[in-house]
């Protein structure tokens, strides 16, 4: 390795190496000759060793802080990862969530259907009375106008009809209450029994009135149908309020998700 020294006669500069040892320089410019001296090749070899050290110090310093750098990274991406493995725990608890409330609504939904099947029937009994009623109040309406033995003879013949017609709604009306005694829908077969009774009970007095065997002139009289009308209007009122307690006996109690 080189090295700088002076001539000790003129102080020229000279860049030596610094294994000369022992060996005598001379001087290009005045001829002196002299050797080099053992402090400056022992500062050279001490400034190596101190530039080497550095050099070992900053490759350690740079690892270190390289492998800090990486840990820091592998710990972020740690978090990184459990908090995704976290959000994903989540979704899959909402998605489970979201089937258990589906799957509720469904079964609220057939039950309702099941409501409203059974609110058709009890419609359609309804209805049927309302038929028969109807067939009796343009009955009497003759009658009323004039009683003569041809209209009484039309009129016996249009209600025997009807009280069959009647008998066979009272049975399925029975059957319907029996079926569902424990439920509303039970309940609603009770007011219209009760106004197809009074509807065979008002028609075989107007037969009566006919035949002669009663000659009670009120069961014709138009202010007396409207009686009965409004009568089974209010039978009709109670019957589908029942239907509607069995509807609000299955609400749709969802929960949000997540709740």
């Amino acid at each position: 390795m080189s090295m700088q020294t002076n001539c000790p006669e003129c102080g020229a500069v000279y860049e030596v190496d610094g294994d000369l040892g022992d060996r005598p320089l001379r001087c290009s410019g005045c001829g002196h000759q002299f050797f080099v001296e053992q402090n400056e090749r022992s500062a050279l070899i001490i400034w190596c060793v101190i530039v080497g050290l550095l050099c070992l110090l900053g490759g350690f310093l740079g690892g270190v802080l390289t492998t800090k750098t990486t840990q820091s990274e592998m710990r972020a991406k740690l978090a990184e990862a459990e908090k995704d493995k976290t959000e994903a725990k989540e979704v899959l608890e909402t998605a489970d969530q979201i089937v258990n409330v589906l799957g509720d609504v469904k079964s609220q939904i057939n039950a309702a259907q099941t409501s409203l099947g059974k609110a058709w029937i009890v419609g359609s009994h309804a209805g049927t009375l309302e038929t028969i009623a109807n067939i009796r109040y343009n009955c009497t309406n003759i009658l009323a106008q004039s009683s003569t033995t041809e209209r009484k003879t039309m009129v016996v013949a249009n209600l025997a009809c009807t009280l069959v017609q009647l008998k066979a709604l009272q049975n399925n009306l029975e059957g319907f209450e029996a079926e569902y005694s424990d439920t509303w829908l039970g309940l609603a077969m009770q007011p219209l029994l009760d106004a197809v009774r009074r509807e065979q009970a008002w028609q075989n007095n107007i037969i009566g009135f006919c035949d002669g065997s009663n000659g009670d002139i009120k069961f014709i009289q138009p202010e007396r149908q409207e009686h009965i009308n409004s009568l089974m209007g209010a039978d009709f009122q109670d019957a589908f309020q029942y239907v509607l307690y069995d509807w609000e006996d299955r609400p749709f109690s969802v929960s949000a998700a997540g709740d």
